[in-house]
């Protein structure tokens, strides 16, 4: 009697112990895929703040002593901010090419061309559009698929 007491207090402790390690195991993995959606969400939201943040400083850096135009070249939607430093005309170009969004300042005087600048980040695209005379749009494709429109009020010469 005194061994079968025995053997059912190590069978109900083993249990226990197994029942323990199997809760702890699945709180882990659960805890551990909602850290993952939540990471996901934070850099999507991270993606989608940066690009429409860095557009809406750029235009606002731009001020009221410079003009913003929407330009097509090879089928591609740019932004051009002009301004003046000095004595000389700058235009600031941001377009998005073969996933990434770029950025080029040169002087008025030299030619543009896409696949020039800096590469600022990765997006799909990006379409500028005008909604009236003090409001800009921009529609911008994250590499994931999903979009954002983003408006942006101008203070230029031309808004």
């Amino acid at each position: 009697m005194e061994r079968s007491k025995h053997t059912i207090d190590r069978a109900f402790l083993l249990a226990a112990i197994t029942v323990f390690a199997l809760g702890s195991l699945l709180v882990a993995v659960f805890g551990a895929r909602q850290y993952q959606k939540t990471v996901d969400a934070m850099d999507h939201n991270h993606d989608v703040r940066t690009c429409s943040s860095y557009i809406r400083e750029k235009i606002r850096q731009a001020g009221t002593n410079s003009t913003a135009e929407i330009i097509e070249s090879d089928g591609i939607t740019i932004l051009s901010l002009s301004s003046e430093l000095g004595d000389t005309t700058y235009n600031n170009y941001i377009y998005a090419l073969d996933g990434k969004l770029y950025e080029i300042l040169l002087p008025s005087t030299d030619d543009f061309s896409t696949g020039m600048g800096q590469e600022i980040l990765d997006i799909e695209s990006i379409t500028f559009s005008d909604v009236n005379d003090s409001i800009l749009k921009a529609d911008i494709v994250l590499p994931d698929g999903s979009s954002q429109t983003t408006y942006i009020a101008c203070k230029t010469n031309n808004q």
